[in-house]
């Protein structure tokens, strides 16, 4: 998921871009900055590897050169969560701390 700085993008700007490039992934117009500044992010690009309980596991700016010890970071981060109930559940948010984030994105997109 890509979450942009709505205090730098428009919204129209972002919805351009990700049709351009046609993302295969979701993208957040954080409208207010309100999850950048939950996270920290100071610099862009900037990546984070969030654990399902909402905590920051890993948090930098990416390297192509680093891709493999991405890699084996999300596979142990994966290896907390339960896949199976990930894929019957329509919400991808399946602790309370994450859910209050996505809370907070629906807000902020909202205003």
């Amino acid at each position: 998921m890509d979450v942009d700085d709505g205090r730098i993008d428009t919204k129209d700007a972002v919805a351009k871009h990700v049709a351009s490039k046609k993302l295969g992934f979701p993208v957040l117009w954080d409208r207010g900055g309100k999850v950048v500044a939950k996270y920290g992010v100071r610099m862009y690009p900037t990546a984070a590897l969030i654990g399902a309980d909402g905590k920051v596991l890993w948090k930098g700016i990416p390297q192509a050169n680093r891709a493999g010890e991405y890699a084996a970071m999300i596979e142990k981060a994966l290896a907390h969560v339960d896949l199976e109930a990930l894929k019957k559940n329509s919400d991808p948010f399946v602790t309370s701390s994450a859910k209050s984030v996505n809370q907070a994105t629906q807000k902020s997109e909202s205003h």
